[in-house]
């Protein structure tokens, strides 16, 4: 049986969004003939871009294969535009991690700003998203800012939030390391990447010593110490041993 006559039989007659899940993994197979073929499928049945079509197709994103297409993330904002009806809090966050992965920064920030503008419900995961884009001097302010949204929202005891804060305050300037160790000692349930930017950051601004004392501490507790772990501490004794040589 022939490839289309296989497609034509396995998706007629399913709904909306049954259609546009099957493009993920088409789009992995065959890019050209797969888009063609769903295309004209989409069209033939007369459906319309909704809220639960957009994430699976979004999720192209996060394929390697698309990393060298530079249109992606171009084209997903066209189909957000141009969804049918609301978008919902998933098709917004999908389209703010999209940016942020792709390390299209202002675009993620215009459209958190355009949730805030228009009242959209924001959750844990539009500020993980968005917060991973503050990684300079140029967004502390910003930066700061989300932080008290997160505190307004209730999330900074939530620990996906509460590491983003982390790893957002460390690739500040030494000052905000101070705050990174703050967001760490009051956060309740830590984990492997708390930890890990904690002892990355202290390693980054010259603080060996607090990093090694870190690292003894995250040995003593019930967390798996990882190679990323190891990394920072060893790199923090390298340091310390080059500074003991210089002495």
């Amino acid at each position: 049986m022939s490839f289309r006559r296989q497609m034509n039989e396995s998706v007629f007659g399913f709904s909306t969004r049954e259609h546009f899940l099957l493009l993920p993994q088409a789009f992995r197979h065959s890019l050209l003939r797969h888009q063609i073929l769903l295309k004209g499928i989409a069209s033939a049945k007369r459906m319309t871009m909704d809220d639960g079509t957009f994430a699976p197709l979004l999720t192209l994103l996060d394929d390697p294969m698309f990393y060298d297409l530079s249109r992606q993330v171009h084209d997903a904002k066209r189909v957000f535009d141009g969804l049918c009806g609301s978008k919902d809090l998933i098709s917004w966050n999908a389209m703010i991690a999209g940016f942020s992965k792709h390390e299209q920064k202002e675009s993620a920030f215009e459209l958190f700003i355009e949730m805030q503008r228009i009242w959209i419900e924001t959750d844990v995961y539009t500020y993980t998203s968005v917060l991973s884009c503050c990684s300079g001097e140029e967004h502390r302010i910003f930066g700061k800012s989300l932080h008290c949204l997160v505190i307004k929202k209730g999330l900074e005891q939530v620990t996906s939030a509460s590491n983003a804060l982390i790893s957002m305050y460390i690739q500040f300037p030494t000052s905000a390391m101070r705050e990174a160790l703050s967001l760490f000692e009051s956060l309740e349930s830590k984990d492997t990447v708390s930890w890990n930017s904690i002892m990355t950051g202290l390693s980054q601004k010259g603080l060996s010593e607090d990093a090694v004392k870190f690292f003894s501490c995250l040995r003593s507790s019930n967390i798996e110490v990882d190679d990323y772990a190891f990394s920072a501490v060893l790199r923090s004794c390298s340091d310390l041993a080059t500074h003991q040589l210089v002495l």
